[in-house]
């Protein structure tokens, strides 16, 4: 599928960067309007992603490619 157009920044995540992931979303946001996505089960979830401060979460990168499409056939 093409996601030609979608600019997005996917986190990969480990348990012992969440702190650090939670300032990177921060700076993204303040400098763009891009959808965050985090990822990997160190997140667990949309609820979580959320709390990071990311827009929305992925499992693994199949699944962000899933959202990525969606998002560019809503643009």
């Amino acid at each position: 599928r093409d996601v030609t157009g979608v600019q997005t920044c996917a986190l990969p995540i480990l348990p012992q960067a969440l702190s650090s992931a939670r300032s990177t979303i921060a700076a993204i946001k303040r400098v763009s309007n891009v959808p965050v996505y985090a990822g990997g089960a160190a997140v667990g979830g949309d609820d979580a992603a959320r709390k990071l401060g990311a827009d929305h979460w992925t499992g693994d990168a199949r699944q962000l490619v899933g959202s990525l499409n969606q998002l560019a056939r809503r643009n």
